[in-house]
């Protein structure tokens, strides 16, 4: 199966629902990739959110501990961890519930999976129902965090800086490939209908070196 769109959204944490919501309120026809249930990422789905639920039962734990002084006595706390766990999660599964809600009425087309870029213009995502999915778009925007995940069965090899990732093929081509174009945040502009990646005649990564 493949789909075509003007822009499609690597990662679906704060950052990547947040660009993919801003282009498709701006008209744009927009793909985004993650393989979490709901755009979240890790801040909501393991990191942020989790963590300050946690952290609101520590401080109710932390002050009944001192109520004494102020006049009020409780009985020593018992932990049910279960329903910890259970109240916690119910917390990150309204919060991506509604994130996902936000991502349908935009009609953004939303796909659970893996994303490995194939062309300038193309990638292929492995689905996490199973089966693999082509995406044709105009642009791709890299919004999968800290990380640029690398196809080990290859010599590939690549880095990123800002806005930009430069990758290197086995035959020693540099591509440096445009996270954005069509200018959906940045004042630099680029052409929408230009290829997303160029050759970068005699440099190589320092990661190829």
């Amino acid at each position: 199966m493949s789909i075509s769109t003007d822009l499609v959204v690597i990662g679906a944490g704060p950052g990547g629902y947040a660009a993919a919501f801003y282009a498709a309120d701006r008209g744009l026809k927009v793909a985004l990739i993650d393989p979490e249930l709901n755009p979240g990422g890790v801040c909501v789905y393991r990191g942020c959110i989790p963590s300050k639920a946690l952290l609101h039962v520590a401080k109710l734990l932390d002050e009944a501990s001192h109520a004494s002084a102020w006049g009020v006595t409780f009985g020593d706390p018992k932990i049910d961890v279960n329903k910890l766990r259970t109240f916690k999660d119910n917390v990150v599964k309204q919060l991506t519930s509604g994130t996902g809600q936000l991502a349908k009425a935009r009609k953004i087309t939303y796909i659970r999976g893996w994303a490995t870029i194939t062309s300038p213009t193309s990638l292929d995502v492995a689905k996490e129902e199973g089966g693999t999915e082509q995406v044709e778009a105009a642009g791709i925007r890299l919004r999968q965090g800290g990380l640029v995940t690398l196809d080990e069965r290859d010599s590939s090899c690549c880095y990123a800086r800002q806005d930009k990732v430069w990758v290197a093929d086995p035959a020693g081509n540099r591509w440096e490939v445009y996270t954005v174009l069509g200018d959906i945040e940045e004042d630099d502009h680029h052409d929408a209908a230009a290829a997303c990646c160029t050759p970068v005649a005699g440099e190589s990564p320092a990661c190829c070196a």
